[in-house]
């Protein structure tokens, strides 16, 4: 059975999408009610006729449109965010720096008075 599913793929394929259809028909004859499930035979007739009209395609594109535009923009201001928060690491960074230079150069005055101080107490 392997060798079949995996040699002919579209097949198991389509054999899973007729399983389904068959399924959700079943589904709409027992509960025998449009508003709560629609019929699948309906649903593509809608769709079929739908896809004639103009206004559906129109609405279709518009929609990848505004999704394209979203995901744009969406990577746009990640890339803004992610430059903006490697400045300020870079910022702390510089001003972590500058923090320990005059740390140094406070130790150093000290230690050069240390040094005098020491000298002055050997003479």
């Amino acid at each position: 059975m392997k060798i079949f599913i995996t040699k002919n793929k579209w097949v198991s394929k389509t054999a899973i999408l007729i399983v389904w259809l068959l399924f959700w028909q079943i589904l709409f004859i027992m509960v025998n009610k449009e508003v709560l499930i629609a019929s699948p035979i309906h649903v593509f007739q809608t769709f079929f006729s739908l896809c004639l009209e103009e206004s559906f395609w129109f609405t279709i594109f518009s929609s990848l449109f505004r999704i394209l535009i979203g995901y744009l923009c969406s990577v746009f201001f990640g890339i803004l965010f992610a430059i903006s928060y490697q400045n300020s690491l870079i910022t702390e960074n510089f001003n972590k720096k500058e923090d320990l230079k005059k740390n140094l150069s406070a130790i150093e005055k000290e230690n050069e008075q240390l040094k005098v101080n020491i000298e002055k107490s050997l003479n």
